[in-house]
């Protein structure tokens, strides 16, 4: 069945060292696009992310500076969207979840993937210089059930995933509390990778030195659909203010993949770097969904497989047009 294809983004916390290495070593369009993308890092920065990103750090070694997560975490979506789309298989819409959102709106024509890498970059400096530490945890069970009691203790509720699945922000000296209470429930939980508490008031004190510094140079024509998951639908417009909220607004992925499936059904391609998302819609459509998912990239290198599952299907619905 040849569906429409939305291209799905992910941010903070679905980061690794070596992500996207296989594609990186075997797909010229992929390589040529990070290290485009590498350069106009180091001009910036003064020296190589790709470097550190595919140096001598395997994929279990802690990954959470924020300065080279941002940046990375957009250079492996762009890059990946970039050798997608050479070959045709290019998006109805791009969605794009928190950091994801500065990856979508370079798939959908809205900015260059340079200028996405710069404001990445910009954002990151900002966020490490004006906010308190902070940590994200992501929890399988009940917000609704369990929101409240986790608020008392100094956690906000940052993403709603799936019914049984959401994450929450916290500052570093509330975590053994929260811990503590989500073992007490048994609770399962992981603390993410990422070192701030992103989709919480408490990164305001960074918000006018990225909003009043960073200008998104959109091009004179948008070439795709945009949908972002802090508004839970299309995007209308954009400005500085949108690439600062797409981090501190609540992420509404269940509720906006809810709304996506009212126009689908729909072949969502999961473009993040671990196939998170792609993951929550297999607990998040419902059984009567004529919607499919695929991982393009994933923790434990599948990286080519996911991609010739993701040809083979795509190859097929040609074959059968013809």
């Amino acid at each position: 069945m040849n569906l429409p294809t939305v291209f799905m983004f992910s941010g903070q916390g679905s980061q690794h060292y070596q992500m996207g290495i296989a594609l990186y070593e075997a797909e010229p369009v992929f390589r040529r696009a990070m290290m485009r993308m590498d350069i106009a890092y180091a001009d910036l920065t003064g020296h190589s992310l790709l470097e550190h990103l595919y140096g001598r750090q395997d994929a279990s070694s802690p990954f959470e500076e924020l300065a080279l997560t941002h940046p990375a975490i957009v250079m492996v979506e762009c890059a990946l969207a970039e050798m997608l789309m050479s070959e045709g298989i290019v998006p109805t819409l791009s969605l794009g979840c928190s950091l994801g959102s500065f990856s979508a709106a370079a798939a959908s024509g809205w900015v260059s993937s340079e200028n996405a890498l710069a404001m990445a970059i910009h954002q990151a400096k900002a966020v490490q210089a004006y906010c308190e530490a902070g940590t994200m945890i992501a929890i399988l069970g009940s917000h609704i059930q369990h929101a409240s009691k986790l608020a008392s203790l100094g956690a906000i509720v940052a993403a709603e995933n799936f019914d049984r699945h959401f994450i929450v922000s916290a500052h570093l000296h509330d975590l053994e509390k929260i811990l503590a209470y989500l073992h007490a429930n048994d609770l399962a939980s992981q603390i993410l990778p990422v070192q701030r508490a992103f989709h919480t008031p408490w990164l305001d004190p960074a918000k006018s030195h990225f909003v009043e510094h960073v200008a998104p140079s959109i091009p004179g024509k948008v070439l795709r659909e945009l949908w972002c998951c802090a508004s839970a639908g299309p995007v209308a417009s954009m400005c500085p203010q949108y690439f600062w909220d797409v981090v501190q607004k609540p992420i509404r992925f269940a509720e906006t993949i809810r709304k996506l499936e009212l126009q689908g059904p729909w072949r969502y391609v999961d473009l993040g770097p671990s196939g998170t998302l792609a993951t929550f819609l297999k607990y998040l459509l419902p059984a009567t969904s004529r919607s499919c998912t695929v991982a393009t990239l994933s923790r434990v290198g599948r990286d080519q497989q996911c991609l010739r599952d993701l040809r083979a299907a795509c190859q097929a619905v040609l074959c059968a047009e013809n």
